[in-house]
């Protein structure tokens, strides 16, 4: 049903499916029913992070039971909904690390569930700097190039969406968006109702308004209102975890465009994925709207907004993505610490001429001497 588009009939049959599966397995999770209602459907009415802890609990469940393909389904689909919440990176490369040695001790090798979350492990990698280059999925958890063949001869389609998705990322955040955009072409039909999948429309969004800056091609600003739109949709229906994604799109859709006021967007954007502890997308909207603030002229705000960025993205683990920010705008950080080195060498000087107009007072009061 939530494929077909009736996402409101397919989360409440998914809920009945949950509760009907507690009332026959009352100390035992039944994983595969929480694998697809939370890999598929509850996001679509409940945050992200409300499905990581079932998942992980049927996962933990489903290998206690001796079922290995019920527990990594739900490994997988934990992976994938942990990474769209928000989770910390290191975090997310140990659990990771600790579910690919599973699925090799129970010899899953070139499985489906191993090949799905192989690409999320290296992604992840690469945005802690674990990599040579943070733009090529190449390190611990694979080769693209190796991997990519392997996929192919296994005619794994979903395996090879999971590979551009993860390098559409990576070509946003680090700054090419031709390259991001390529990828996020052969994403364009997509057909699922997963987690992943909003957070790749999002992606998407984005992608095709960076298009417009470097293009001026009208097209790309029509794509991605588009997509605004459809995000802007989702969320009337009830995905609650659209708000500051649809927000954010709107701001940068605002600034190409000359609207009125896309920093109170941006300060909207950051304010909802804060909230919702979308530490990435909470960084990524102060970066956002420092470039909107230095585009204007606006520079001591540019460098409000990009050090918060910068700090968040340092929280969030991607030390890879802290290097672009320091090396890309270090003229930024530059000037902030010259602001702020001069204000302090005002205020010794005002704190100076302060004592020095008492002393002068002091010595010319009647009988100072």
């Amino acid at each position: 049903l939530a494929e077909t588009g009736n996402l409101d009939d397919g989360f409440r049959l998914g809920a009945s499916a949950l509760r009907i599966s507690e009332t026959f397995h009352p100390t035992n999770a039944d994983s595969q029913a929480i694998a697809i209602v939370h890999r598929y459907l509850n996001h679509w009415k409940r945050p992200f992070r409300q499905s990581t802890t079932p998942l992980f609990h049927g996962y933990q469940c489903a290998l206690d039971e001796g079922d290995a393909v019920a527990a990594f389904e739900c490994a997988g689909a934990y992976c994938e909904v942990s990474a769209a919440s928000g989770t910390s990176l290191n975090t997310l490369q140990n659990e990771l690390r600790l579910i690919c040695d599973q699925m090799v001790h129970f010899k899953f090798h070139g499985s489906v569930e191993l090949l799905m979350v192989t690409p999320i492990f290296q992604l992840v990698l690469n945005l802690l700097g674990e990599s040579k280059d943070p733009m090529k999925l190449v390190g611990e958890a694979m080769d693209e190039q190796t991997f990519t063949e392997e996929c192919r001869r296994m005619k794994a389609v979903k395996v090879l969406q999971q590979v551009d998705f993860a390098n559409m990322q990576l070509a946003y955040y680090f700054g090419d968006a031709h390259r991001a955009y390529r990828y996020s072409q052969r994403l364009k039909d997509v057909d699922s109702t997963s987690a992943w999948v909003v957070i790749m429309t999002f992606f998407a969004g984005l992608v095709e308004i960076e298009m417009y800056r470097v293009t001026s091609h009208i097209k790309h600003m029509k794509e991605g209102r588009k997509i605004q739109k459809r995000l802007q949709k989702w969320h009337s229906a009830g995905a609650v975890n659209c708000d500051h994604m649809m927000t954010l799109l709107q701001a940068e859709l605002e600034a190409i465009s000359g609207g009125k006021d896309p920093l109170k967007l941006y300060k909207r954007a950051i304010s909802l994925a804060a909230e919702g502890g979308f530490l990435y997308n909470h960084a990524l909207a102060n970066e956002k709207a420092a470039i909107f603030c230095l585009e204007g002229g606006d520079t001591p705000s540019a460098c409000e907004y990009m050090t918060e960025a910068k700090t968040l993205y340092t929280r969030w683990g991607a030390l890879a993505k802290v290097d672009q920010i320091k090396e890309k705008y270090q003229f930024l950080f530059y000037d902030m610490m010259t602001s702020a080195s001069s204000k302090k060498r005002a205020d010794r000087r005002k704190k100076a001429e302060g004592r020095l107009s008492f002393g002068k007072k002091f010595l010319t009061q009647p009988g100072a001497a």
